[in-house]
Formats: structure tokens, C-alpha cells, sequence
């Protein structure tokens, strides 16, 4: 992985294909704070290449389909598919809108996954750890 909080995110996943439209989520799951998305992608024929990205301090995530939200998910984005925002409508309503941001000590950073059908917004303390699992 390369990057470091607050700042561009690229990771191994990228080395692949930065292309979203690429990757499927295989998986996701949660619990207690961690959250696991397992993407696979097939462009390099049939054998499938497989990550998983675990958030290990997840504040808050939700999840929904790529096209209802086609407009802006990009403003302020890093490249790749996990992106770090450096300002987010999502950061802003949980600063001032939610208690959220006096149990995390403002250090929240947003993060998104991005795949050909869903985009994952993650609120987290920490940078998402990115494992090869092929």
C-alpha cells in the first residue's frame, strides 16, 4: 500500500486495474467496527484476482449502487478505487451533524470503495489495510 492518511490513496489494487468498472465486491461484512469487502476481478481471463480490504476502525459506511450517485463522487477524490476525500458532504454532516466526530477526536477521514456496481463509503480513524489473496 501507498499513501498515508489524509492523502492520496493507490494501492496494489490499482497496480492491477484502477479502473472501478473492473472490480466486483465479492463480499462484504461487518462487524463491531471492522469492516472486510472482498473484491475479485477477471480481466486477466478466467483465474480471478482476489483483495480484501479491511477498515479496522470503521465509525460508519454505507453502501449503495454506482449509478445512484453518479454526479459527484469524485469531487474531491483521490484516484484509484479506494479513495481518500480531502472534503466530503458525509465528513461535513457527521462534524456537525452527528455526535460522531466528539467520540472520534475529529480525526475521521473518508474513504470510498469503488467497483462496477457499488460504491462504499467508509468513516474511519485509520487507513484501510489491502491484502493480495489470489
Amino acid at each position: 500500500m501507498r499513501g498515508a492518511l489524509g492523502n492520496s490513496m493507490n494501492s496494489a489494487i490499482d497496480d492491477i486495474s484502477e479502473d472501478y468498472q473492473d472490480w466486483g465486491l465479492d463480499n462484504l461484512s461487518y462487524k463491531d467496527g471492522l469492516l472486510t469487502l472482498n473484491l475479485v476481478t477477471y480481466i486477466k481471463g478466467d483465474d480471478p484476482i482476489r483483495f480484501i480490504v479491511v477498515f479496522t476502525d470503521t465509525v460508519f459506511f454505507e453502501s449503495y449502487d454506482e449509478s445512484s450517485h453518479f454526479q459527484d463522487y469524485h469531487l474531491n477524490r483521490s484516484s484509484g478505487v479506494i479513495g481518500v476525500y480531502t472534503a466530503s458532504s458525509l465528513l461535513e454532516y457527521a462534524k456537525t451533524k452527528t455526535n460522531v466526530m466528539c467520540l472520534s477526536n475529529d480525526k475521521l477521514s473518508h474513504y470510498s470503495v469503488m467497483t462496477t456496481n457499488e460504491i462504499i463509503h467508509v468513516l474511519t480513524r485509520t487507513e484501510p489495510v489491502v491484502v493480495n489473496v489470489t
